[in-house]
Protein backbone atom coordinates (compact mmCIF):
# COMPACT_ATOMS: atom_id res chain seq x y z
CA UNK A 1 0.00 0.00 0.00
CA UNK A 2 2.88 2.27 0.53
CA UNK A 3 3.75 1.85 -2.88
CA UNK A 4 0.32 2.76 -3.88
CA UNK A 5 0.36 5.72 -1.88
CA UNK A 6 3.77 6.99 -4.05
CA UNK A 7 2.13 6.18 -7.42
CA UNK A 8 -0.41 8.42 -6.10
CA UNK A 9 1.64 11.42 -4.45
CA UNK A 10 3.54 11.32 -8.01
CA UNK A 11 0.49 11.90 -9.89
CA UNK A 12 -1.22 14.26 -7.60
CA UNK A 13 -1.15 17.79 -9.18
CA UNK A 14 1.85 19.80 -8.56
CA UNK A 15 -0.32 22.56 -6.68
CA UNK A 16 -1.29 19.75 -4.17
CA UNK A 17 1.87 18.20 -3.50
CA UNK A 18 3.37 20.52 -1.03
CA UNK A 19 0.02 20.04 1.36
CA UNK A 20 1.01 16.22 1.92
CA UNK A 21 4.86 17.74 2.84
CA UNK A 22 5.36 16.82 5.94
CA UNK A 23 2.52 14.37 6.48
CA UNK A 24 3.83 11.43 4.52
CA UNK A 25 5.22 9.16 6.82
CA UNK A 26 1.98 9.30 8.72
CA UNK A 27 -0.29 9.09 6.07
CA UNK A 28 1.78 5.70 4.76
CA UNK A 29 1.91 4.39 8.48
CA UNK A 30 -2.09 4.80 8.65
CA UNK A 31 -2.33 3.09 5.39
CA UNK A 32 0.05 0.48 6.92
CA UNK A 33 -2.28 -0.29 9.54
CA UNK A 34 -5.65 -0.10 7.74
CA UNK A 35 -4.00 -2.71 5.63
CA UNK A 36 -2.34 -4.84 8.42
CA UNK A 37 -5.86 -6.89 8.83
CA UNK A 38 -7.96 -6.71 5.78
CA UNK A 39 -11.79 -6.61 6.57
CA UNK A 40 -12.29 -9.63 4.35
CA UNK A 41 -10.21 -11.72 6.63
CA UNK A 42 -13.30 -11.73 8.61
CA UNK A 43 -15.76 -13.24 5.79
CA UNK A 44 -14.96 -16.85 5.99
CA UNK A 45 -15.05 -16.45 9.99
CA UNK A 46 -18.78 -15.04 9.81
CA UNK A 47 -20.09 -17.78 7.30
CA UNK A 48 -18.48 -19.90 9.50
CA UNK A 49 -20.64 -18.54 12.46
CA UNK A 50 -23.37 -18.12 10.54
CA UNK A 51 -23.47 -21.57 9.76
CA UNK A 52 -24.15 -23.18 13.33
CA UNK A 53 -26.85 -24.78 13.63
CA UNK A 54 -28.50 -27.04 15.81
CA UNK A 55 -32.00 -28.27 16.83
CA UNK A 56 -33.51 -29.73 19.95
CA UNK A 57 -35.72 -32.97 20.32
CA UNK A 58 -38.47 -32.30 20.79
CA UNK A 59 -38.85 -35.43 22.76
CA UNK A 60 -35.96 -35.10 25.18
CA UNK A 61 -37.05 -37.95 27.32
CA UNK A 62 -36.78 -40.25 24.10
CA UNK A 63 -33.29 -40.10 23.51
CA UNK A 64 -31.63 -38.53 27.11
CA UNK A 65 -28.27 -39.43 26.04
CA UNK A 66 -28.44 -36.66 23.16
CA UNK A 67 -29.14 -33.49 25.41
CA UNK A 68 -25.23 -34.06 26.69
CA UNK A 69 -24.20 -34.19 22.86
CA UNK A 70 -26.65 -31.22 22.09
CA UNK A 71 -24.95 -29.57 25.12
CA UNK A 72 -21.48 -29.64 24.09
CA UNK A 73 -22.01 -29.05 20.42
CA UNK A 74 -23.71 -25.47 21.29
CA UNK A 75 -20.79 -24.89 24.03
CA UNK A 76 -18.09 -25.36 21.14
CA UNK A 77 -20.53 -22.73 18.88
CA UNK A 78 -20.50 -20.18 21.84
CA UNK A 79 -17.18 -20.32 22.27
CA UNK A 80 -16.68 -20.05 18.61
CA UNK A 81 -19.14 -17.12 18.18
CA UNK A 82 -17.58 -15.44 21.60
CA UNK A 83 -13.92 -15.45 19.93
CA UNK A 84 -14.97 -14.22 16.84
CA UNK A 85 -17.17 -11.43 17.99
CA UNK A 86 -14.28 -10.70 20.37
CA UNK A 87 -11.84 -10.17 17.44
CA UNK A 88 -14.49 -8.13 15.31
CA UNK A 89 -14.66 -5.57 18.49
CA UNK A 90 -10.87 -5.25 18.44
CA UNK A 91 -10.78 -4.68 15.12
CA UNK A 92 -13.75 -2.08 15.26
CA UNK A 93 -11.47 -0.06 17.65
CA UNK A 94 -8.97 -0.36 15.45
CA UNK A 95 -10.23 1.49 12.91
CA UNK A 96 -11.86 3.85 15.38
CA UNK A 97 -8.28 5.31 15.88
CA UNK A 98 -7.18 4.89 12.53
CA UNK A 99 -10.20 7.44 11.45
CA UNK A 100 -9.24 9.81 14.51
CA UNK A 101 -5.42 9.52 13.15
CA UNK A 102 -6.48 10.45 9.83
CA UNK A 103 -8.75 13.41 11.34
CA UNK A 104 -6.03 14.68 13.18
CA UNK A 105 -3.74 14.28 9.81
CA UNK A 106 -6.30 15.88 7.81
CA UNK A 107 -6.74 18.93 10.28
CA UNK A 108 -3.11 19.68 9.88
CA UNK A 109 -3.06 19.63 6.57
CA UNK A 110 -6.25 21.69 6.16
CA UNK A 111 -4.64 24.56 8.84
CA UNK A 112 -1.51 24.67 6.41
CA UNK A 113 -3.73 25.33 3.59
CA UNK A 114 -6.06 27.99 5.59
CA UNK A 115 -2.35 29.61 6.65
CA UNK A 116 -0.74 29.55 3.25
CA UNK A 117 -3.67 29.88 0.77
CA UNK A 118 -4.88 32.96 0.72
CA UNK A 119 -8.00 32.83 -1.68
CA UNK A 120 -9.67 30.13 -0.06
CA UNK A 121 -9.03 31.48 2.83
CA UNK A 122 -10.87 34.81 2.16
CA UNK A 123 -14.14 32.22 0.88
CA UNK A 124 -16.83 33.71 2.78
CA UNK A 125 -18.55 30.62 2.00
CA UNK A 126 -17.43 28.17 3.86
CA UNK A 127 -19.33 25.17 1.92
CA UNK A 128 -17.07 26.33 -0.75
CA UNK A 129 -14.04 26.46 1.10
CA UNK A 130 -13.90 23.05 2.87
CA UNK A 131 -14.81 22.02 -1.02
CA UNK A 132 -11.86 23.61 -1.72
CA UNK A 133 -10.11 22.57 1.27
CA UNK A 134 -11.10 18.94 0.45
CA UNK A 135 -10.24 19.03 -3.64
CA UNK A 136 -6.68 19.59 -2.17
CA UNK A 137 -6.68 16.76 0.33
CA UNK A 138 -8.47 14.39 -1.72
CA UNK A 139 -6.32 11.50 -1.35
CA UNK A 140 -6.09 11.21 2.56
CA UNK A 141 -9.96 12.15 2.39
CA UNK A 142 -10.45 9.06 0.29
CA UNK A 143 -8.53 6.94 2.89
CA UNK A 144 -11.17 8.43 5.82
CA UNK A 145 -13.77 7.64 3.68
CA UNK A 146 -12.84 4.14 3.07
CA UNK A 147 -11.94 3.29 6.96
CA UNK A 148 -15.03 5.01 7.80
CA UNK A 149 -17.12 2.75 5.51
CA UNK A 150 -15.55 -0.62 6.85
CA UNK A 151 -16.24 0.34 10.21
CA UNK A 152 -19.75 1.13 9.42
CA UNK A 153 -19.81 -2.83 7.74
CA UNK A 154 -18.24 -3.84 10.19
CA UNK A 155 -20.70 -2.81 13.13
CA UNK A 156 -23.55 -3.99 10.91
CA UNK A 157 -21.61 -7.86 10.57
CA UNK A 158 -21.28 -7.39 14.41
CA UNK A 159 -24.77 -7.13 14.82
CA UNK A 160 -25.54 -10.21 12.78
CA UNK A 161 -23.04 -11.99 14.94
CA UNK A 162 -24.00 -10.81 18.47
CA UNK A 163 -27.55 -11.71 17.35
CA UNK A 164 -26.12 -15.39 16.50
CA UNK A 165 -24.62 -15.51 19.66
CA UNK A 166 -28.04 -14.73 21.56
CA UNK A 167 -29.84 -17.20 19.18
CA UNK A 168 -27.40 -19.97 20.83
CA UNK A 169 -27.59 -18.79 24.34
CA UNK A 170 -31.22 -19.16 24.07
CA UNK A 171 -30.66 -22.56 22.85
CA UNK A 172 -28.02 -23.44 25.29
CA UNK A 173 -30.82 -22.27 28.42
CA UNK A 174 -33.31 -24.46 26.36
CA UNK A 175 -30.90 -27.42 26.49
CA UNK A 176 -30.71 -26.84 30.37
CA UNK A 177 -34.35 -26.67 30.88
CA UNK A 178 -34.91 -30.03 28.66
CA UNK A 179 -32.05 -31.83 30.84
CA UNK A 180 -34.47 -30.66 34.25
CA UNK A 181 -37.11 -31.96 32.44
CA UNK A 182 -35.76 -35.10 32.00
CA UNK A 183 -34.34 -35.44 35.46
CA UNK A 184 -37.26 -34.90 36.83
CA UNK A 185 -39.13 -37.27 35.35
CA UNK A 186 -36.18 -39.91 36.20
CA UNK A 187 -37.28 -38.75 39.53
CA UNK A 188 -40.88 -40.01 39.17
CA UNK A 189 -39.99 -42.95 37.82
CA UNK A 190 -40.81 -42.14 34.19
CA UNK A 191 -39.30 -44.63 31.25
CA UNK A 192 -36.73 -42.27 29.79
CA UNK A 193 -34.53 -43.84 27.04
CA UNK A 194 -30.83 -43.44 27.66
CA UNK A 195 -29.23 -44.54 24.09
CA UNK A 196 -28.64 -42.19 21.21
CA UNK A 197 -31.05 -41.23 18.92
CA UNK A 198 -28.72 -39.14 17.22
CA UNK A 199 -26.03 -40.97 14.37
Amino acid sequence: MVLQFRKAYEETKEDSIEYYSGFLKDIAALLLLFNSQPLEDFENEIKEVLMFSCTLDQFPEEAFADISFLYAEVQSYLSRTSSVLSNMYVYKSKLGRLVREGNRIFKKAKNRILATEEDIRKLRNQSLQEAAINDKLYYIVDIIDSINNSLEYLSEQIDIVAIKEKDLDRINSNINRQQRHVESLIGLNYPVHTSHKRK
